[in-house]
């Protein structure tokens, strides 16, 4: 029956894609696993304080695991408010991040 409903059907023809980088990745490190448990760990109690508008935050992330600083931090504390004369409008604050030393 499959062979006689492939037949009357038009062709299949196969489109060939190169996903490069963007199909790849790896296991992850104890590091990724901690980190992202802590962080679920925090919005769980962030959902149960029935907090609005808060992000999970997590500091200290050099030293080992146990020594993590947490907290909630309110999502405006990113944003900026712009004047223009007629309208206010939220933005988030730009910051540059260099992740080699010159």
């Amino acid at each position: 029956m499959l062979t006689r409903v492939l037949n009357t059907r038009n062709k299949f023809n196969v489109i060939c894609h190169f996903f490069g980088y963007q199909a790849r990745g790896s296991l992850p490190f104890k590091v990724d696993c901690d980190y992202a448990y802590v962080l679920g760990h925090i919005c769980y109690h962030i959902m149960a304080d029935g907090l609005n508008g808060y992000m999970a935050t997590v500091t200290n992330l050099k030293s080992p695991s146990n020594k993590w600083h947490y907290g909630a931090a309110p999502v405006t504390a990113m944003l900026s408010v712009n004047h223009d004369g007629r309208y206010m409008a939220c933005s988030r604050k730009g910051s540059n991040v260099y992740l080699w030393k010159h």
